[in-house]
């Protein structure tokens, strides 16, 4: 028999080599700046918030009678899993959250890939997400919602091959641990898949819903073996329908903002998203790269719907599906890095010359330029090898609202606790505010009482009576109030009154408020924005003001809220 030498797939011309070698170096530097900078930045609020309950749960307390929080405990218990190992570094934290982007950006290359997309395709997109998410505000960093995309993007995968449906069933339920909204995308999903023919659909819905039975199972049983199930029903049945009502409220604002949320990324949905419609139209095709497209397509649409009807007008809840919008545009071979770069360039351009401040087309996101762009970000960048400090997180801040704590100012307020006598002891500390948590963790304390957010709680008005008398009975040594949050960054002088207040604090804050906590107890310290109150009279009115209605509030003023 004649032999024959094997086939060789056709060379690629040399302007196609370039054009991957030219994403694969836009990748790597946008990497290289954007690494350094992205874990030096400081943590946000949320995940101070979860670290502490972190904390909780492996000092032996319980969840939700300790620390409290209105969701499912899946992103807690990864938390703790990170901290048993590397401590509570924010940088360990935020070296995790980078591992997790890596993993989503390798499956939806590969996802890229089967749907027909190239090495150029593939390199550009991969480029695409290194100038995204390393850049996004620190707001959206170390979320849930990135972090429940990593296990349900895997159960994909596997739903998509048709192959160990039990193990599907595990990282699903996974997924629904960390945020129950994951069932909207997953029953898409699981539909796609049967009108798509995926092998092994029919037979392997069974053991699917075996495993994310068995997983919510074993979830539950952690709740009460940790003794937290009275405190969990409690919260899910006595707290979150006034917070579901409140989401359900903003449903108008989230639809007017659908392209706005992490622009000029999400600017992307207005070619994906008539992309995705039109796959799933097209119905089943003989083309190979039809099935890894469409059940992409739905993927990326139910994840949106259910960020837009169900989640909280919130940025970070858009990271996930901005990055699967990146795929769907890459699986029709668009080069999704350079066309995002480009877009960074234009906005770069309609900036002053000195890269000012951008602001949103919302009333709550103002931003500043994107730190690829910035001249800050290149200065700060050799700072970001060391051991970190207060004044580069400063540096580093892209969001400053009242979330984001000035970190030198708050440096100034742990150096006075420190210096107090007795020292402090764990519940003898309050952070009233959202932005001044982080000294709970760098004092090792453990908090007053087990709210944190106290704007979030406080909002749910029909337990505003029983939070207040939480406070009164918790008996705080000192509380940290955050003069910021008053006003919601309105850009008021938070010096003292130049009339020369008493009280030390600035002419625009009400009267009516300076006879509710925590303003109606003594000052013992000023650090910028921070005021240290030590708590020596009854403590009176619990309540954190609407800032809406407080600027409405004229110095002086005696109304009610």
């Amino acid at each position: 028999m004649p032999t024959f030498p094997p086939t060789r797939p056709p060379s690629r011309p040399p302007a196609a080599r370039l054009f991957t070698a030219a994403g694969v170096a836009v990748a790597v530097a946008a990497l290289a700046l954007g690494v350094p900078l992205f874990l030096q930045s400081a943590p946000w609020c949320d995940l101070t918030l979860y670290q502490l309950a972190a904390r909780n749960v492996l000092d032996g307390g319980v969840l939700y009678r300790d620390v409290f929080d209105t969701n499912l405990p899946g992103f807690v218990w990864a938390l703790a899993a990170v901290q048993a190992v590397f401590g509570e570094s924010v940088v360990a934290v935020r070296a995790v959250d980078l591992a997790v982007v890596a993993a989503i950006a390798a499956l939806l290359t590969r996802q890229v890939g089967d749907a027909g997309g190239g090495p150029a395709t593939r390199a550009w997109f991969v480029a695409g997400v290194a100038l995204y998410y390393p850049f996004t505000l620190e707001f959206d960093h170390a979320q849930r919602d990135v972090w429940m995309l990593l296990p349900a993007l895997a159960a994909f995968r596997l739903r998509q091959a048709g192959v160990a449906p039990f193990a599907e069933g595990l990282l699903w339920g996974v997924a629904v641990w960390v945020k129950p909204h994951v069932v909207v995308p997953a029953f898409a999903v699981w539909a796609a898949s049967a009108r798509y023919r995926v092998p092994g659909r029919a037979l392997g819905t069974l053991p699917l819903l075996a495993a994310g039975s068995l997983l919510g199972v074993a979830g539950v049983a952690a709740i009460v073996a940790t003794g937290a199930w009275p405190a969990f029903v409690e919260v899910f049945t006595v707290w979150n329908p006034e917070y579901t009502a409140g989401t359900m409220a903003e449903l108008p604002k989230r639809l007017a903002t659908t392209f706005q949320y992490v622009a000029p990324w999400s600017l992307i949905h207005f070619v994906t998203l008539p992309m995705a419609v039109s796959q799933l139209a097209r119905g089943r095709r003989p083309d190979p790269a039809a099935r890894p497209r469409a059940l992409l397509a739905a993927l990326y649409l139910s994840w949106m719907l259910q960020a837009l009807v169900i989640q909280r007008a919130l940025e970070y809840v858009h990271v996930p599906e901005t990055l699967l919008a990146l795929a769907v545009a890459a699986c029709y071979r668009v080069p999704v890095g350079l066309t995002g770069g480009l877009t960074l360039a234009v906005q770069a351009l309609a900036c002053t010359a000195g890269l000012g401040e951008v602001t949103r087309p919302t009333d709550y996101f103002p931003i500043e330029v994107p730190r690829v762009l910035s001249h800050a970000a290149w200065s700060a960048w050799p700072h970001c090898f060391g051991p970190g400090s207060p004044e580069l997180r400063d540096r580093l801040r892209q969001y400053p609202v009242h979330c984001s704590p000035t970190w030198t100012d708050l440096a100034a307020v742990e150096g006075y606790l420190r210096r107090v006598e007795p020292p402090l002891k764990d519940g003898e500390l309050l952070a009233f505010h959202d932005s001044p948590h982080p000294l709970y963790l760098s004092m090792h304390l453990k908090p007053a009482t087990r709210y944190l957010h106290f704007g979030t709680v406080t909002a749910m008005r029909s337990q505003q009576p029983r939070i207040a008398a939480e406070v009164r009975a918790a008996a705080p040594r000192y509380v940290v109030s955050d003069l910021k949050r008053m006003t919601w960054g309105a850009g008021l002088d938070d010096a003292p009154d130049a009339r020369g207040d008493p009280d030390g604090l600035p002419a625009w804050l009400p009267l009516s408020l300076r006879g509710s906590f925590p303003w109606d107890q003594p000052i013992a310290f000023r650090s910028g924005r921070y005021v240290v109150h030590r708590v020596a009279r009854p403590i009176g009115d619990v309540d954190v003001p609407d800032w809406r209605r407080l600027d409405q509030l004229g110095p002086g003023d005696e109304s009610g809220r």
